[in-house]
């Protein structure tokens, strides 16, 4: 099973972090929150990482929602942009961000990503062959 939960490294949401490392990043989780309550979370995020600079270019220059705005444009309900942005704004939103900052806190997230594996912990993008043997011995002793 794989759980996905937002850790913005913003102080504008966490408090969890000293300093801000991804400006405007709190958004772009509501963002992705809210695309979750639509049950398209997978292909955003492999929309968002498909223009992975792009969007981060954006995301840090204060234009959080134009990668999320042509995601939308790509769709045959590229209409449904505005109501999205209502999503993103909202208190469900806002609130799904701010439980899955304080669950990172807790568990002393301190860099994204943060990989859980049986409680072992991988901080940053692994190695894709430390994932690949980390994954085999854990489900060799399960």
């Amino acid at each position: 099973r794989i759980d996905y939960y937002t850790f913005p490294l913003d102080t504008v949401c966490n408090s969890h972090i000293p300093k801000t490392v991804y400006s405007n990043s709190c958004l772009a989780a509501r963002a992705f929150s809210a695309a979750a309550g639509r049950g398209i979370f997978r292909e955003f995020l492999d929309y968002h990482d498909g223009h992975y600079r792009e969007n981060i270019s954006r995301i840090r220059s204060g234009d959080v929602m134009a990668g999320f705005r042509e995601y939308f444009e790509e769709r045959p309900d590229h209409d449904e942009f505005t109501n999205f942005v209502k999503e993103t704004m909202s208190e469900n939103a806002r609130s799904s961000v701010l439980d899955a900052v304080e669950l990172g806190g807790a568990m002393k997230v301190r860099a994204v990503p943060t990989i859980f594996i049986n409680g072992r912990r991988l901080e940053g993008v692994p190695d894709a062959k430390l994932l690949e043997r980390v994954l085999a011995r854990e489900l060799n002793r399960n």
